[in-house]
């Protein structure tokens, strides 16, 4: 299928040859490439240095000093003045794969952290929500002390207004539960529970009967 084509399958191996053969990355086949690494692959260090070049490509400071292959240092001389809905697209979709499928807590946060150095029009209220609420997933799926952790996160979320039932602000890309269904077990875990209203963290009170039925699980 040719490179061009909407379905055209990208990787990082395919872009390389393709820069090798003196064709430039495009941007939007470096943020599909680093979909399919991360989904197909499960190459997430590809994927890692895809975003590497697809910042070099949106004249974005490095995350880091890590490798990046399509793009040469001199190619990043500039900076963008204006950032089209593509250019944004590509880059909060790559980067909220990168949180979403981290396989460690502290790689999410790297990126989080990143995410809160960018800024607008690349950031925006919606991206912060939608990292806020996959971060909080990759800590649930961490366990341990994570469980502990993740509520200062969640914490965030709630000042941030994301528990309140029926919000109708524009909150995340996700669906409309999707940060109480994140936040489930931290808040299980520490015995906690978000308001009726949804503007605050509550400690869950128990009955005999819960107890006893806990003590014995």
């Amino acid at each position: 299928m040719p490179s061009n084509t909407p379905y055209a399958v990208h990787t990082l191996y395919q872009l390389k040859c393709r820069v090798a053969a003196g064709q430039p990355p495009i941007l939007s086949h470096v943020m599909r490439a680093i979909q399919y690494e991360i989904n197909h692959n499960k190459d997430y260090n590809a994927a890692e240095e895809l975003f590497r070049d697809l910042l070099l490509m949106l004249h974005l400071h490095p995350i880091d000093d890590g490798p990046h292959t399509l793009m040469s240092s001199l190619d990043h001389t500039m900076t963008r003045a204006v950032y089209s809905e593509l250019d944004i697209t590509c880059f909060q979709k790559s980067i909220g794969k990168l949180i979403r499928a981290a396989p460690q807590p502290k790689t999410a946060l790297k990126y989080v952290c990143y995410l809160f150095e960018v800024s607008p029009p690349m950031r925006n209220e919606r991206i912060e929500n939608t990292a806020l609420i996959d971060i909080i997933r990759v800590y649930a799926r961490a366990r341990g002390e994570y469980l502990v952790k993740a509520l200062e996160f969640v914490q965030i979320g709630v000042e941030r207004g994301l528990a309140v039932p029926n919000n109708t602000r524009i909150k995340h890309h996700l669906n409309d539960d999707a940060f109480q269904v994140a936040c489930h077990p931290i808040l299980r875990h520490n015995r906690l529970r978000f308001s009726n209203d949804g503007t605050t963290i509550d400690p869950v009170i128990e009955d005999a009967h819960d107890k006893y039925r806990r003590m014995i699980q």
